[in-house]
């Protein structure tokens, strides 16, 4: 006669350890990748905005601008503004560029520039002389665009620096985006 083995349902030891040992193989190499991508979506927003607020400064130095004395002026620099919004925060919230209670608001009109989706940074625009005229003089650069964030809540702060000059008739980015401590 043969006899008739029962099968416990579960798993046995063995299996167990293996399921958990690829289970943790698959979060060592997972969590660091996604850390790295949420960081990387963090902060993707600071260089695509510097970006934006280069091209809007470069249009601004092209167009013809109207003086207080009614002549009509070209290759001017606006003035400084920011930082806008006072001081960055950890989860995005919108800011509106455009009140008058947001340092520079004059400036940040006359560029256009405004995100439309909620802003983790802190943005300032920093010509080294704001008017019409302004030539590089030898300088390296003659405007400054920074972004500043608390990406998570520590007080240390990742800063975003784009530099423009003048070269010729054009307001033109000089070197490449600049990076301190990117994620903190």
């Amino acid at each position: 006669m043969l006899a008739r083995v029962k099968r416990r349902a579960g798993m046995t030891l063995v299996e167990a350890s293996a399921v958990v040992c690829v289970g943790g193989v698959l979060l060592a190499v997972f969590v660091p990748t996604f850390t790295r991508h949420l960081h990387a979506s963090k902060t993707a927003e600071a260089a695509e905005q510097l970006a934006t607020l280069q091209r809007l400064s470069a249009a601004y130095y092209a167009a013809r601008h109207a003086g207080a004395d009614g002549h009509v002026r070209q290759r001017c620099l606006p003035e400084a503004a920011g930082p806008a919004p006072a001081a960055p925060t950890v989860d995005p919230v919108a800011v509106d560029f455009r009140a008058a209670t947001t340092p520079g608001t004059s400036t940040w009109q006359g560029l256009g520039f405004a995100p439309a989706d909620p802003t983790r940074f802190s943005y300032t625009l920093t010509p080294i002389a704001a008017g019409c005229g302004v030539t590089a003089g030898g300088r390296a650069h003659v405007l400054v665009l920074t972004a500043e964030g608390d990406l998570d809540g520590d007080g240390v702060r990742s800063h975003f620096e784009r530099r423009a000059t003048v070269r010729g008739d054009d307001l033109v980015p000089t070197g490449v985006l600049i990076v301190a401590q990117r994620v903190e």
